[in-house]
């Protein structure tokens, strides 16, 4: 379930922009000159330029050079910090950079001067790279152009515990900082966790260039863009040694750093869970073993929803994938599913409605808004945002298919339907929103819907276990499209109900741990799904690519300190219904109704 950088600009800083120094610039430009492969550094060390490629419509097209450093008789990738983040200009932002070298004491100093300082220090001497705040990574990206993940909705407050200071360690996990040309170079796998990866956004080395991909695109990318991207010299060869050495290392730094069910799952360090059998495997150059051993550790082992592996290893075909099907998914996987169909089978045989298309077949649709006495049910399905050609129309009116790729309107058009049947006389006291087959979306989606439940100030409440930091934000919703967030224009004379499952998952069982938290409706059906981390895209050195839970959570509830938040408690076992509710009678109207008019105390 993708996450979008709304989540980022949030519950992070917002980003600031200004001039770039002209000393800066100048400096910044000469890290870019081109060079011709096999030219060797003034410190020995060979090097390549590669042309890097952004592929997201979400930032401006671009290609850039991009130098890549090698150790003699070494083929892992090295990329100077500066120049990495100067070749994605467009999707990272370099201006306020200022950085300065001290070579007595083997430091690299990169300092961010936008909106107070950050700073990076990499100890080449050391092998650490240190931030004095984990916001240094995320303040260097820029906005998304093509989706406002910020529209209808306006932030009123936040409260946030102090970005501590994080310190990585990659000696420990055997890797190098180098120093040449006058900056730090960083394994390139290590360069694009830490400045790309953890801002929702990855660079693949297909060993002949650099690619760009938004996480949030991986799923609508075409055969084409995936053929573009994992065509490769190394097709269908065996990986050396040295290369899988460096991959199994990067796995256990980026989950031991980045998972963010590590603590929840009991794991004190993945170097004792990628042991025996399976760190054999994953050292194999065999791309079907080392493919089968992701496999068996992120779906298998891990095995929860939010994890699950994308693409192979570059050292498969071009157009391989993954076997995810049955046992190799996962029990987690294959039990959603299994109760997904079943859930959708009985959902259309319960209220389904048939329709004959223009060749004249059947086929059955859905209502996104059905109606019983005097209530009605909303079938919200997920959390989505629009792009802006999805919702506008050239003459910039809303599309009348808007409804269809964005929440915000989806629930517009769901209102608009409960008026025109109490205009018909059927009067509705009680609104349901059924999340039973809602396995999460948006976040900014999901808080745009909320909106249309409560006037009141809407908490989201984040933490970040690489640092410790907690944080609550307040965010007021415009529901009813006249540009106003605090014209109270929520539907709040409805009694609110959302009925669940063990489906709802994600920003699903966020909606529900809000309302239920807030008590601005009253959870009715089964026990949700959970799923507290925002979604992590991890791309290893051999181009293997998979979703897991990350860093960033979501909590159910805040503690306080002096009016400041202190911690809260994670939402990954799922929130507790009020008004329990069997799953055979989730789209029984009638036995829906009875159990509110129960729970309420009326008599049925």
């Amino acid at each position: 379930m993708p996450q979008e950088h709304f989540y980022r600009k949030t519950h992070m800083n917002k980003k600031q922009f200004f001039s770039i120094g002209t000393a800066l610039v100048l400096c910044l430009a000469a890290l870019t000159a081109c060079v011709q492969p096999g030219e060797t550094s003034q410190d020995g060390l060979s090097k390549a330029t590669y042309t890097f490629t952004n592929l997201s419509a979400e930032f401006p097209a671009r290609e850039a050079p991009l130098e890549t450093y090698y150790q003699e008789k070494s083929e892992v990738p090295y990329v100077g910090i500066e120049s990495f983040i100067t070749a994605l200009d467009g999707v990272l932002d370099p201006s306020g950079l200022e950085s300065t070298v001290s070579e007595e004491e083997g430091e690299y100093i990169l300092r961010d001067t936008r909106g107070g300082l950050r700073v990076l220090t990499a100890d080449w001497e050391e092998d650490t790279l240190s931030v004095s705040s984990y916001t240094f990574f995320n303040s260097l990206v820029k906005d998304t152009g093509e989706t406002d993940y910020g529209a209808h909705i306006e932030a009123l407050s936040q409260w946030a515990t102090p970005s501590a200071s994080v310190t990585f360690d990659l000696g420990e996990y055997g890797f190098d900082i180098l120093y040449a040309d006058g900056q730090a170079l960083l394994p390139f796998c290590i360069a694009n966790l830490l400045f790309c990866s953890i801002n929702l956004y990855n660079v693949y080395f297909n060993g002949e260039a650099y690619f760009g991909v938004l996480q949030s695109d991986l799923p609508t990318m075409t055969p084409a863009d995936w053929a573009e991207l994992r065509t490769s010299p190394w097709n269908g060869t065996e990986a050396s040694a040295e290369l899988r050495e460096l991959t199994v290392s990067f796995l256990e730094f980026a989950l031991d750093h980045f998972y963010g069910l590590k603590e929840y799952k009991g794991i004190d360090t993945f170097k004792n869970v990628i042991t025996g059998e399976l760190r054999e495997a994953l050292l194999s150059g065999d791309p079907q073993v080392h493919n089968a051993a992701y496999v068996d550790l992120f779906q298998k082992t891990l095995n929860e929803l939010h994890t699950t592996l994308s693409t192979p290893s570059f050292y498969a075909s071009a157009d391989a994938v993954f076997d995810l099907t049955g046992e190799n998914g996962g029990t987690r996987r294959e039990e959603s599913q299994a109760l997904y169909t079943q859930l959708a089978a009985d959902l259309v045989a319960s209220v389904g409605e048939p329709v004959e298309l223009p060749d004249g077949s059947m086929t059955t649709s859905l209502p996104a808004v059905r109606f019983e006495g005097d209530t009605a049910i909303i079938l919200l399905t997920g959390f989505t945002v629009g792009t802006h050609d999805q919702i506008y129309n050239e003459d910039g009116t809303i599309s009348e298919n808007a409804q269809q790729y964005d929440t915000y309107y989806f629930m517009r058009r769901a209102m608009d339907s409960i008026a025109e049947h109490e205009a018909e006389g059927s009067p509705v006291e009680n609104v349901v929103i059924d999340l039973t087959l809602n396995t999460g979306g948006s976040l900014a989606a999901m808080i745009s819907a909320l909106g249309f439940l409560t006037d009141e100030p809407i908490p989201y409440t984040t933490g970040n276990l690489l640092d410790g930091s907690a944080s609550v934000a307040y965010y007021l919703v415009d529901a009813d499209g006249d540009g106003d967030c605090r014209d109270e224009d929520a539907y709040d004379e409805f009694n609110w109900y959302v009925l669940t499952s063990p489906l709802t998952y994600s920003a699903g069982n966020l909606f529900t741990a809000i309302v239920k938290e807030t008590g601005i409706a009253t959870v009715m059906g089964e026990q949700s799904g959970g799923g507290t981390c925002a979604v992590f895209t991890l791309v290893l050195p051999d181009g293997m690519t998979t979703n897991m839970s990350g860093a960033d959570t979501v909590l159910e509830t805040i503690l306080y300190e002096q009016g400041v938040p202190a911690g809260g408690a994670l939402v990954e076992s799922g929130i507790i219904p009020d008004i329990a509710l069997d799953r055979t009678l989730f789209y029984n109207d009638e036995a829906l109704i009875a159990a509110i008019r129960g729970a309420n105390g009326a008599i049925a």
